[in-house]
């Protein structure tokens, strides 16, 4: 019995002290710079997801912990962090990533604001997804968006050379 005690005591000390150096980092960590916090996370997050989330939700400051969770949606990349996250823009933007990140349009629905949802879309044009044109507000957005769309279908001719009297006829 008295040995059973003792262990009960030595497992609870040492739960006390866990919780004693988690809660201590934590308050180190709140008085990091923005940057500071922002590198911590990502190597936390790197790691688990948990801890990271036990950091974030321990910032006062409604626009750092927002940029807490951005930081472990980038590192995941993982867009079920974007609904943390109160500040709308900072929220568009990681939406946005997340688009990117994935080659997924349909995230650039998230998006509230109309110009940045339409800068979301105009992001997929790079890995030549043009069914998003028609979801573009902006008049001369959709406009190159339809054109890059209509270029995406030239045959490539750099490559060519061009018959020696053609290029005789060049060089003249």
């Amino acid at each position: 019995m008295k040995k059973r005690i003792i262990l009960i005591t030595a497992v609870l000390s040492c739960l006390l002290l866990t919780v004693f150096a988690v809660n201590s980092d934590i308050t180190g960590f709140t008085t990091f710079s923005m940057w500071q916090q922002v590198e911590t996370i990502k190597d936390i997050a790197g790691n688990s997801t948990i801890d990271a989330m036990s950091y974030c939700n321990h910032i006062a400051i409604t626009s750092k912990r927002d940029r807490c969770y951005y930081t472990i949606s980038d590192v995941k990349k993982d867009a079920s962090y974007c609904n943390l996250i109160r500040g709308q823009d900072l929220k568009d933007r990681c939406y946005t990533r997340n688009a990117e990140y994935m080659n997924n349009s349909l995230m650039c629905r998230a998006v509230s604001e109309g110009s940045r949802r339409d800068n979301c879309y105009m992001g997929m044009l790079s890995v030549g997804d043009y069914s998003i044109c028609q979801n573009i507000i902006n008049k001369y957005f959709r406009e190159t968006c339809m054109a890059m769309e209509i270029m995406s279908d030239i045959p490539d001719y750099s490559g060519y050379k061009a018959p020696l009297e053609e290029q005789i006829i060049i060089a003249s």
